[in-house]
């Protein structure tokens, strides 16, 4: 387990530093965008009491104009916000990957020949492509997910402190709680997808021995057990990908 950790760091601060460091400007940008999102959420939770009063209980018709423009401008800043630092962090992972790719395949390409004879094409292209797929998915949408949730909830803390700070500490011991809860939720879906990622290489390393010999197959009539072999393998990837949606819905 430690070793694991510690290898997750490692490659963690070797992403940022080979990786995130030459898009800083980029990243730089798409973090004070993400900052706007927080303060619009904020603004946005604190017109509701305003709402609330003013609107609902007071009838007051000048506060219902100011707010209705309030939120017109708040709603489309913010939209453009979360607009902006969508994409600008989708182009960085997409540039990463693309360097990853890049060095990935000319690493493998220059390995000896013994390496291609242990691991088989169909694992390799998988590996290539899939492992890719998930870092993208790890820089582009982990990253501004967090930066922006972390953003957002400090704002939200402040306002809620400023509120009523009674009732902000005493919600403070729930977060622990639905931290362990998504903690342990996050390694369950990881192990799922690295399992499911394994099976994806499978059957990839199957479909390309089996058309690549396809001749033969038909030769000794073994349609029938290579159906068979890849019904089971794809009712494999089936459970592995509905067992990770159902736990990753839990954090919903």
């Amino acid at each position: 387990m430690t070793q694991n950790k510690t290898s997750t760091k490692y490659l963690l601060k070797r992403m940022m530093k080979d990786y995130l460091k030459p898009y800083k400007a980029q990243v730089g940008m798409a973090l004070f965008l993400m900052l706007l999102v927080g303060i619009m959420t904020a603004m946005t939770a604190a017109l509701i009491e305003t709402i609330t009063n003013d609107v609902l209980i007071n009838r007051d018709m000048e506060a219902l104009k100011l707010v209705s423009i309030a939120m017109v401008i708040i709603f489309t800043i913010k939209g453009l916000a979360t607009y902006g630092h969508n994409a600008i962090m989708n182009g960085v992972g997409q540039r990463i990957i693309a360097n990853i790719q890049s060095q990935l395949y000319s690493h493998i390409i220059k390995t000896d020949i013994s390496f291609f004879d242990k691991n088989p094409s169909g694992k390799l292209v998988a590996n290539l492509i899939a492992d890719a797929n998930t870092m993208r998915s790890a820089v582009a949408e982990s990253i501004t997910n967090l930066g922006k949730s972390a953003l957002t909830l400090v704002f939200l803390i402040g306002l809620m402190l400023y509120k009523d700070w009674q009732l902000s500490v005493l919600t403070f011991f729930v977060f622990p709680v639905a931290g362990i809860t998504m903690s342990i939720v996050g390694r369950k879906i990881r192990k799922l997808s690295k399992k499911s990622l394994n099976e994806q290489g499978v059957f990839a390393n199957f479909l390309t021995q089996t058309f690549q010999g396809v001749r033969q197959v038909k030769s000794y009539c073994m349609e029938a057990k290579e159906i068979e072999e890849a019904d089971r393998i794809i009712k494999r990837l089936y459970k592995f990908a509905h067992k990770s949606f159902k736990i990753s819905k839990l954090n919903t």
